[in-house]
């Protein structure tokens, strides 16, 4: 599913930047498989538990991201398949660009967290790096990936959110404008 954003993305099926959904498809992924799955039991021992189930239970960090991520995801596509069917109800609109306000912060935090939780574990045990020397002359530490992700993160969140603020206010704008 978050190949074909990129492809729709690229193909002009949505009008999303490209440059944008990959960063985006990209940073989900590396959260999911290069944070989550990689120390699950660091974010899970070390989070806020809001219901605790036996040997598991539920983390407010992982709440907070499956929340903003799931609302986003529905909002975004009911939007599209409405869309695709020639109709924009305007209580969509209004949530296609509205609901990114709390949810992105929420969401960016949230991923934030995760790496926070699992930095320590990846630095211990030097997972998925490659220390010299070795047959290749090439060496990769992936802490360090994770820490210039992080300062990626940092100054992109503004801009990006910037971004989808005047994009809001250019289309519910007008969008007023012509309800009125």
């Amino acid at each position: 599913m978050l190949i074909l954003q990129v492809a729709h993305s690229v193909l002009g099926v949505v009008r999303a930047p490209v440059m944008t959904t990959v960063l985006q498809v990209t940073s989900r992924v590396w959260v999911v498989w290069g944070i989550m799955v990689a120390a699950p039991a660091q974010i899970a021992s070390r989070g806020v538990t809001i219901v605790p189930l036996g040997e598991h239970s539920i983390e407010l960090n992982l709440m907070a991201l499956l929340l903003a991520w799931s609302i986003t995801e529905i909002v975004r596509y009911s939007f599209f398949a409405f869309k695709e069917l020639g109709m924009s109800p305007y209580p969509l609109l209004w949530l296609r660009y509205t609901t990114f306000i709390p949810l992105y912060p929420l969401g960016v935090a949230s991923e934030m967290t995760m790496v926070a939780l699992a930095l320590p574990h990846i630095r211990k045990s030097q997972m998925w790096s490659i220390r010299m020397p070795n047959a290749l002359n090439f060496a990769f530490d992936y802490f360090l990936f994770c820490l210039l992700a992080v300062a990626i993160y940092i100054p992109g969140f503004p801009v990006l959110y910037i971004h989808m603020l005047s994009q809001r206010k250019k289309v519910l704008g007008n969008q007023k404008a012509k309800v009125l």
